[in-house]
């Protein structure tokens, strides 16, 4: 798909990608809109996408001790 998470309004209080476990994209992994959180996002499996990461909003605190591949925009 073109995004796997495409996060427009409110809040999301934890999103834990496990290890072993991936979030991909076409485009966008991850996608946050402007006036979207993510309070705790912590990733310990693959995210992929042209871009993996696109972040207009907000995210607390990001762990990443997994693998982030394409270009990142927090």
């Amino acid at each position: 798909t073109d995004k796997a998470i495409d996060h427009t309004a409110g809040t999301i209080t934890t999103l834990d990608n496990k290890a072993g476990a991936k979030i991909s994209g076409v485009n966008q992994a991850i996608a946050i809109a402007t006036g979207a959180t993510i309070e705790n996002f912590t990733n310990a499996g693959d995210i992929e996408g042209a871009i993996s990461i696109y972040n207009n909003g907000t995210i607390g605190t990001l762990d990443n001790s997994g693998n982030i591949s394409g270009n990142i925009y927090i």
